[in-house]
């Protein structure tokens, strides 16, 4: 397991059995993770080969929009550059919804996970609003019996966001 994995080596090893609840206590942890901007320790609890992208289905074009795509590398690079950004003002608050297992290979190595999502935001005279919805859908593999993300997409149901949108979702 890589040094920077260490976040979750707390975690028991699973069986498959017990590979939702772990799972979901990883995407649990990312969004923690992402409502405090941490993002340097979120993007190296994941996969070395992590992918994350962020679309929406627009019904103008008939056709999904990519916001955001990147490997491990960019959003390092990204987070990197975040300080020389404009933020959107206040704190986001992620809440998880549902989380089902779609499918998973049969060696029971590779997980296809969705879950809902709500993305609140308070500003900073602290009034709050539903800032976007949608789902994650991540693949997970198991790697010294710990759940690691290696892909996310966040589809989206919102598809106006004001400026500031640029971090992971």
């Amino acid at each position: 397991m890589d040094q920077d994995k260490t976040i979750f080596a707390q975690m028991p090893e699973v069986s498959v059995s017990d590979s939702h609840h772990a799972i979901r206590r990883v995407i649990e942890r990312g969004c923690r993770l992402l409502d405090a901007e941490n993002y340097s320790e979120w993007v190296a609890a994941y996969a070395d080969d992590f992918k994350y992208s962020i679309r929406a289905y627009s019904p103008e074009i008939r056709s999904e929009v990519t916001w955001l795509e990147k490997d491990n590398k960019g959003l390092k690079l990204l987070f990197k550059q975040l300080p020389m950004h404009e933020k959107y003002k206040g704190q986001f608050r992620r809440i998880l919804g549902w989380t089902d297992i779609v499918s998973q290979d049969d060696s029971a190595e590779l997980f296809v996970v969705e879950s809902g999502l709500c993305v609140y935001h308070t500003d900073l005279h602290g009034t709050s609003i539903l800032y976007c919805t949608g789902k994650y859908q991540d693949q997970f593999r198991f790697e010294s019996g710990v759940p690691v993300l290696c892909s996310r997409l966040v589809m989206m149901d919102t598809r106006r966001l004001p400026f500031g949108s640029h971090i992971p979702i």
